[in-house]
C-alpha cells in the first residue's frame, strides 16, 4: 500500500502535506520547513540570490514602507480602515498595510 504523505487533523478539519503540517504546527515559514525537511533528509539546498531578486526585494521593500507611511498620515484613509472596515491599528502595524494615495511626489529611486 502506497503511503498518502498527508496529514489530516478530524478535529479541526486541518489537513496538508508535511511542510503544511511544519509551518501549521510549529509555526516556520516555508523556507524554514524546507530547510528542516531538507537537514532530516541529508540534503544540502542552495540559495543562489541573483542581482535583479535582490533589487527586487529592494524595490518591494522601499514600497512597502513608503505605503505604510502614507497610510499612517492619510486621516481620510486610516478613518476608512478604522471606522467603515473596523480594522485595527494593531492589524494595520502587523500585516504593514499601506497606501498609494497621495504618492504623486515619488521621485525616481535609484536601486
Amino acid at each position: 500500500m502506497k503511503k498518502k504523505k498527508i496529514f489530516h487533523c478530524f478535529s479541526t478539519g486541518e489537513h496538508g502535506n508535511v511542510i503544511d503540517f511544519l509551518i501549521k504546527v510549529k509555526g516556520y515559514d516555508f523556507k524554514d520547513a524546507l530547510n528542516e525537511l531538507a537537514s532530516k533528509a541529508g540534503v544540502e539546498l542552495s540559495y543562489k540570490s541573483s542581482k535583479i531578486n535582490s533589487t527586487i526585494y529592494e524595490i518591494n521593500q522601499f514600497t512597502k514602507e513608503l505605503f505604510h507611511s502614507n497610510l499612517l498620515q492619510s486621516k481620510i484613509c486610516m478613518d476608512y480602515l478604522i471606522d467603515k472596515r473596523k480594522f485595527t491599528q494593531e492589524t494595520i502595524e502587523k500585516f504593514t498595510l499601506g497606501s498609494s494615495f497621495n504618492s504623486a511626489h515619488i521621485q525616481k529611486k535609484n536601486f
